[in-house]
């Protein structure tokens, strides 16, 4: 495949709006330019996208890892959420018994 085709089809895989966005395709395309394309002026624009898309994965990868810590953090606060109910109820069960006592 020609050097044009090649970096056409990268920029298809890359689109916002193309529905089967494919990073992982787009960076193959742009790859096989770099290294079988070595003299094409396609050259820098295909290394360009090869680092917007390095960039593209290390985001995704951070909003997986907050995705990830965020719903850890939620678990966590719902477990204290419960434990503090229970310790209320407790509370006012012991406030009962001190009541009867009297």
């Amino acid at each position: 495949m020609d050097d044009q085709a090649l970096y056409l089809l990268g920029l298809v895989w890359v689109h916002p709006e193309n529905p089967q966005q494919d990073l992982h395709r787009a960076e193959t395309c742009f790859r096989r330019i770099v290294e079988q394309h070595s003299t094409s002026p396609l050259v820098v624009a295909s290394e360009t996208w090869l680092a917007w898309i390095a960039r593209q994965e290390q985001q995704n990868q951070f909003v997986e890892r907050m995705q990830t810590t965020t719903l850890s953090l939620e678990q966590r606060l719902q477990a204290e959420k419960n434990k503090r109910i229970l310790l209320e109820e407790r509370l006012q069960q012991m406030k009962a018994v001190d009541l009867n006592l009297e």
